[in-house]
């Protein structure tokens, strides 16, 4: 091999990787809003008080791995419990939790997916590995993790490939030979 090829593979990694990054900011902070946007409209439904404001820390708690905004929500649930509110208790925590809580295991994997090229699938494994193996950074990791091993998976077949037909070009020409030879 030059050392041609392994600098535009490793140049290849490091654009997968800031594209990765770029994607996996875009798609947490966009997923985050999104969240942030469907808890205000639920909130504002059942008459949270400050709606706006727990909206927004809904946006923060998107970021935390496992709890995420349920630690926003539930609380808003209790309290509508010890004010005696029972039943619009139970409805507000039933639509909180589809409507805010859901949507984030299909919004960040699609948006991930569309900019790092990985299948949304792949991107919810990525993050729940990533979080149960690195913490709060999973979040990014998890998914940095797949895009370098299907990078360097693809730089291989591509290697492959290229053996495989230089190889066989390698045996026409030697069986052009062979045949030439024969003639004369």
């Amino acid at each position: 091999k030059e050392p041609r090829d392994d600098k535009k593979y490793i140049d290849r990694l490091f654009k997968q990787v800031s594209e990765g990054i770029k994607g996996i900011i875009f798609g947490n902070l966009f997923t985050g809003i999104f969240q942030g946007f469907c808890a205000f409209v639920v909130y504002s439904i059942f008459g949270v008080s400050n709606s706006f404001t727990f909206g927004f820390l809904t946006i923060i708690a998107s970021f935390m791995p496992i709890i995420g905004t349920t630690i926003i929500w539930v609380p808003l649930g209790i309290l509508f419990i010890i004010r005696g509110e029972i039943v619009k208790a139970i409805i507000f925590l039933i639509v909180s939790w589809f409507f805010i809580t859901i949507p984030d295991n299909f919004v960040r994997p699609l948006l991930l997916g569309n900019r790092i090229e990985l299948h949304p699938l792949f991107i919810f494994f990525a993050i729940l590995g990533g979080v149960l193996f690195f913490g709060l950074s999973g979040i990014i990791l998890g998914p940095l993790m797949f895009i370098l091993f299907f990078e360097v998976m693809k730089i291989y077949n591509e290697e492959r490939e290229l053996d495989e037909r230089k190889e066989r070009l390698t045996r026409k020409v030697g069986r052009f030979k062979i045949v030439k030879r024969k003639r004369k």
